[in-house]
């Protein structure tokens, strides 16, 4: 996708301005590097929502989506010096490899895992 974004997005926005080219250029090529972090999250979440831990996914997407990259994308949005599309997408990216980072922390630890409710059971 980074090496054929400008004709990737020539293809779907047909007679595209050069300035739509470039930002689908540019969106294309961060995305190559910051989505495969996010498909790994989102991977882990279905595999830990499906062990009946559903708390610790919602908690830690909140965080990172509506603690960090929302705050951080309006910061840069509203700082007319700095405000610039690759920074947003950057940071995008870099809150997508945070939660990689904390969803694979949370699988080692292995908590996921263990029988919530093992105690209550009769023997």
């Amino acid at each position: 996708f980074a090496e054929l974004a400008r004709p990737i997005v020539a293809w779907f926005v047909s007679g595209a301005s050069e300035s739509v080219l470039n930002a689908g250029a540019l969106y294309l090529s961060v995305a190559a590097l910051g989505h495969p972090f996010a498909s790994f999250s989102l991977a882990v979440t279905g595999g830990i929502n499906g062990s009946g831990r559903v708390v610790a996914p919602m908690v830690m997407d909140l965080v990172g989506y509506v603690g960090l990259l929302l705050p951080a994308a309006i910061l840069v949005a509203s700082l007319p010096a700095h405000a610039d599309l690759a920074t947003i997408w950057w940071i995008f990216a870099g809150v997508n490899a945070l939660l990689a980072a904390a969803y694979w922390v949370y699988l080692e630890r292995g908590a996921w895992a263990r029988p919530r409710f093992a105690a209550a059971l009769p023997h």
